[in-house]
């Protein structure tokens, strides 16, 4: 997830991260092609066990449908103010789609880890592994 990571008390990091989207569903024409997709995000800001703050960068969705082709690319910006959980990494997964499929759509989402994140007071973390939810909305 970050180097250096996430500590105790609050550093400058930079985050990057990988995602699978699977089971996509949609309630929109311009997107009902769209079945899975392959989300990369890279951002820098000041994170602790605690939470983010002053988050900059950007992602890009490749969208697949139904049959495994490309079926389009969204340009991702990072938002802190719709994080909805504590959890830092879900930083990567909230904002605005700015350029290509969905463009215009705000994106909120959530991530439970599924890596033990209880040592990132007293070791710190670099790497977190979860499963979450992230909804695009017109």
């Amino acid at each position: 997830m970050s180097n250096p990571g996430v500590r105790f008390l609050p550093n400058t990091l930079t985050a990057q991260a990988r995602l699978a989207l699977t089971g996509c569903t949609a309630s929109s024409p311009s997107a009902a092609g769209m079945r899975s997709g392959v989300m990369t995000v890279r951002s820098t800001g000041r994170a602790s066990c605690a939470g983010a703050q002053d988050i900059h960068g950007k992602g890009t969705i490749t969208w697949y449908g139904a049959d495994g082709r490309r079926a389009g690319v969204s340009t991702l910006r990072p938002s802190m103010e719709k994080v909805t959980g504590h959890n830092p990494g879900d930083m990567l997964l909230s904002g605005r789609v700015s350029k290509g499929a969905l463009a215009g759509s705000q994106v909120a989402g959530t991530a439970t880890p599924t890596s033990n994140v209880s040592i990132c007071a007293t070791k710190g973390l670099s790497t977190v592994h979860g499963k979450g939810k992230i909804t695009f909305l017109a």
